[in-house]
């Protein structure tokens, strides 16, 4: 299933899973339409559903390591402007990484490389 189709059918629910309804879902009626126009929280989105992918195959994280370059390149250049950065976008993006990531920490689950701790990359 492309990445998009599994953002709207399994991470939709897994996010907001007591409203079920496609029609009323706060995921799919509020912050999907918010990510189609933001390319920061698109990036988040689908770097969501590509690591929940990779999580469940165990065959290590390439794509979901990709997407999540892309996704801090873009979130950098909006947290640069005093207007992007307190975009509706860009929290929900800078929230659903840090979710993540506590996620990850917290579980016993192989960490992708762009979570273990790198002395270059916190510089």
């Amino acid at each position: 299933m492309p990445l998009i189709g599994i953002v709207l059918t399994k991470i939709a629910f897994q996010y907001y899973p007591l409203d079920m309804d496609t029609s009323s879902n706060p995921f799919l009626i509020s912050w999907w339409p918010l990510a189609l126009g933001d390319p920061a929280l698109f990036h988040v989105s689908l770097q969501t559903a590509c690591l929940d992918e990779e999580l469940l195959a165990q065959r290590g994280f390439q794509t979901s390591e990709l997407l999540m370059v892309d996704s801090v390149a873009l979130l950098r250049r909006k947290v640069r402007s005093q207007t992007l950065a307190v975009q509706d976008g860009t929290m929900n993006s800078v929230i659903t990484l840090a979710a993540i990531e506590v996620c990850l920490l917290s579980e016993h689950f192989p960490l992708p490389p762009w979570l273990t701790y790198d002395e270059q990359s916190v510089r």
